[in-house]
């Protein structure tokens, strides 16, 4: 029988899966589809996905539901199924889990520019949340992961939104992408800092980073968040950073690099690892064999919480 979640995470690292996205499409779905609709659709096609993920190491799932809420779903005329669909990935994903694995509950932005910069009113933007949640509540994941954030005023309502309608653990994990090498940071972001520093006074249970740069700029606002805060910390790095080939979307980090980092991070302090875009069940096949080839817990020194 498994822990719950925090207990076993304040001991233990936990391996999280990787990319849905990018197996989705490997299997024919046009890129134009709305991913989260296919809880509906294809279940089998995303509980096989999930299958996947557990049978390379995965303790820990995330639903299919990282862009269920009104406002992505809206263009593709699913609006009215925001409940239906996030009922429906959290089932999904409890069924190929049989109980053996945490099942997270993924949550992202919105995917327009939010407040105070928007015609998007506070209350709505709470209530796109609230609703998505709440329905993840009730089809049974054990945990919320709120996951790309780059702006703090969403990330915080969304935030509130969790825990006024759960009491389930709750990861906030934020996209850096001036990190990246070559970029130029073009628009305003919080930095690693201001991010776990804030973060921390809402009383979020673990908080991280994911997507939005390449594996080496993920350590580096890890290791900047690890020297001012004693949070617990999640890292999901992406398969470097995505090139266009032939009109292919292509990421160019094989599993052994992901690996290599991911050993890297643990030593940083970072309880829960996966991947994100570009990462497949190999590249998780692959960090559960780097990471039980040394101490899994070498990365916990001192950063008891």
């Amino acid at each position: 029988m498994k822990r719950p979640f925090l207990d076993a995470l304040a001991e233990e690292v936990i391996l999280c899966d990787g990319a849905m996205g990018t197996e989705i499409y490997s299997r024919g779905v046009p890129i134009n589809h709305c991913v989260d609709e296919l809880n509906l659709s294809a279940p089998k096609l995303v509980r096989q996905i999930h299958e996947s993920y557990l049978q390379a190491g995965a303790q820990l799932i995330e639903t299919n539901t990282f862009g269920a809420n009104a406002f992505r779903l809206a263009p593709y005329g699913l609006k009215e199924k925001v409940r239906e669909i996030n009922l429906r990935g959290a089932k999904i994903a409890r069924e190929a889990s049989e109980g053996m694995a945490y099942v997270a509950g993924s949550v992202g932005p919105i995917g327009r520019e939010t407040v105070p910069n928007s015609e998007i009113s506070e209350s709505q933007l709470y209530d796109a949340f609230a609703t998505q949640i709440e329905a993840l509540r009730d089809g049974g994941v054990e945990l919320i992961i709120l996951e790309t954030f780059s702006n703090l005023e969403e990330a915080e309502i969304a935030h509130r939104a969790a825990r006024a309608t759960s009491n389930l653990p709750l990861i906030v994990q934020f996209s850096f992408h001036f990190f990246s090498e070559g970029r130029i940071n073009r628009v305003k972001e919080p930095t690693p800092e201001e991010t776990i520093k804030t973060i921390e006074k809402w009383g979020a249970d673990v908080v991280g980073a994911n997507c939005g740069t390449d594996p080496q700029g993920i350590l580096e606002c890890i290791e900047r968040m690890a020297k001012v805060s004693s949070m617990r910390l999640s890292a999901m790095p992406s398969a470097g950073l995505p090139e266009i080939v032939e009109g292919r979307t292509l990421y160019p980090a094989p599993p052994d690099y992901l690996a290599i980092f991911a050993r890297r991070l643990l030593q940083v302090g970072v309880s829960l690892i996966g991947g994100c875009c570009g990462t497949t069940p190999a590249t998780i096949r692959e960090i559960k064999s780097s990471l039980t080839k040394g101490s899994r817990n070498e990365g916990y020194k001192g950063r008891r919480v």
